[in-house]
């Protein structure tokens, strides 16, 4: 019986098909994902997905509207 247990402790744990895929497809829309494709992209050579660019694009401007967006809020209630 102690041999059974030590059998299932050992096996890693498995993910669906499905659970990969949705993985899959979140990462592609995260910064973190497009900083890897472009370091994978300079070091290997492979081609730059589409995606990659945009994504670093649109989370650049959305950081930057929401730090200027706090700057004014913070600025504007110091100096009324």
């Amino acid at each position: 019986m102690g041999d059974a247990v030590s059998q299932t402790v050992a096996r890693p744990p498995t993910t669906s098909s499905l659970q990969k895929s949705r993985t899959h497809l979140i990462s592609r829309w995260l910064p973190t994902r497009a900083g890897r494709d472009l370091v994978v992209t300079a070091t290997t050579g492979v081609a730059l997905p589409g995606t990659t660019l945009l994504v670093l694009g649109g989370w650049t401007l959305l950081t930057g509207s929401l730090a200027l967006w706090a700057y004014r809020r913070d600025e504007g209630r110091r100096f009324r």
